[in-house]
């Protein structure tokens, strides 16, 4: 059975760090400095070697172009340094669409779930 631990819980967003990945719970769209804590974290966790990751999108609604700019920004990062990201989106959502229409799906490792 996995290991899980809450790491922070803050403005619709709990993040969750296991053996097997660092998981991101989006449940709404994060405002800018929000963002800048989760891109601090982010780098902090990586550079411990942490490079498997997960944004659950699943609850996320209507998400902003912030969030948009910034999971491309978090994607760079993690490829960078040769980790993984999987964005689970729930099939036919909005954000499923949205990501369609962006061509972000071509560029993403996108798990789509019921």
């Amino acid at each position: 059975m996995m290991s899980v631990h809450t790491i922070n819980e803050v403005y619709g967003v709990s993040t969750y760090l296991s053996k097997e990945a660092v998981r991101i719970k989006f449940r709404r769209p994060l405002p800018i400095d929000s963002w800048h804590e989760l891109l601090m974290s982010m780098s902090e966790l990586i550079e411990k070697r942490l490079l498997n990751w997960e944004f659950d999108l699943t609850e996320l609604e209507n998400p902003c172009s912030t969030d948009i700019g910034m999971w491309v920004t978090c994607s760079s990062r993690i490829k960078r340094k040769l980790g993984k990201l999987d964005f689970i989106v729930k099939k036919g959502s909005h954000v499923q669409m949205l990501l369609e229409f962006t061509r972000l799906m071509e560029i993403f490792d996108v798990v789509l779930v019921k």
